[in-house]
């Protein structure tokens, strides 16, 4: 996977997923446009394991997620980037090999003055 700090470098992708890996009450107050929520500490069926082999949870986002391989997945992280790149590794184990993290995530973006929506929470119980 890359690792991107710029998010220019992100507009010229054609096929791209926007996985916000932050836990759920912190996505509540405002992601990308589009983005679904898989937070790295409870989407996968072992998320405590050393090694990044596991199988992620079922729920709509997992679906959108699996519908979109082959697609570019870019990984935004909150406060703790680590998160994002742990994430990512789980996510490259499990055959998705396009990833992209954006460093810095979600507090690189607030820098930036990003605009940020609520997400509509209907699409993803």
């Amino acid at each position: 996977f890359e690792i991107v700090d710029d998010i220019e470098s992100l507009a010229t992708i054609e096929r791209l997923l926007i996985v916000d890996c932050r836990d759920e009450a912190d996505f509540k107050t405002g992601t990308l446009p589009g983005a679904i929520n898989l937070p790295s500490k409870t989407s996968f069926e072992d998320p405590t394991s050393e090694v990044p082999i596991s199988t992620l949870r079922p729920s709509l986002s997992s679906i959108k997620l699996i519908s979109a391989r082959g697609s570019r997945i870019i990984v935004v992280a909150g406060k703790d980037t680590r998160d994002g790149q742990a994430f990512a590794e789980r996510l490259l184990s499990l055959g998705y090999p396009k990833l992209t993290i954006l460093h810095g995530g979600f507090n690189l973006l607030r820098s930036l003055g990003a605009t940020l929506e609520l997400p509509d929470l209907r699409e993803d119980s």
